[in-house]
């Protein structure tokens, strides 16, 4: 897939950097969304940003940016702390198991960002990672909303349900559509 650029920690760090900056400038989109009575957006573009970084810069870069990203979310996010650190916990999923899927399927090959430009690789992780989410999300919901906000646990599980999901399919699609398709890893990579 195109010139790779050799790996550099410090390219790394500068990537979690910047996509973790551009993370908390899109926040602010985020204040024009509807939400739930209890905080929860019913779109969120953050996470996005996030997983841009992960597909161009890898998975040390990704989990990097969510941290900043997370953390700059506390000075904006109305919700916070608990906001910030329930999105956190809703990505790193999204990261972690499509990077165990890429190292367990290439095991005896070199390993890169490359290999999630497969649809089967990338998406197929990507639903595994989504019911991760979705098993992570739930008891940690309906511990924080049911404790603070009292609300009816059955209502806590659809909308949990439904918004992971929803939340997962714009974490897959739209990060692979703009690194992908675009051409943007064969010129940015560093994995």
């Amino acid at each position: 897939m195109g010139t790779k650029v050799y790996y550099s920690p410090t390219l790394e760090i500068a990537g979690a950097a910047l996509f973790g900056a551009l993370s908390i400038v899109v926040s602010f989109s985020a204040a024009f969304i509807p939400r739930l009575p209890w905080g929860i957006a019913l779109f969120d573009p953050i996470s996005i940003v996030w997983m841009v970084c992960f597909l161009i810069f890898g998975i040390r870069s990704g989990i990097i940016c969510s941290v900043a990203g997370t953390m700059g979310l506390m000075f904006f996010d109305p919700f916070a702390p608990i906001g910030p650190f329930m999105k956190l916990a809703a990505t790193l999923p999204m990261m972690i198991i499509p990077y165990l899927a890429l190292r367990i399927t290439k095991k005896n090959e070199s390993c890169s960002g490359s290999d999630f430009a497969s649809t089967k690789l990338w998406f197929g992780s990507g639903i595994i990672a989504t019911l991760v989410r979705i098993a992570i999300m739930l008891p940690l919901v309906v511990a924080v909303v049911g404790l603070l906000f009292g609300t009816p646990l059955m209502e806590i599980v659809v909308y949990v349900l439904i918004l992971n999901t929803v939340q997962s399919a714009w974490d897959i699609i739209v990060p692979w559509i703009i690194v992908y398709p675009t051409k943007i890893y064969e010129k940015y990579c560093i994995w």
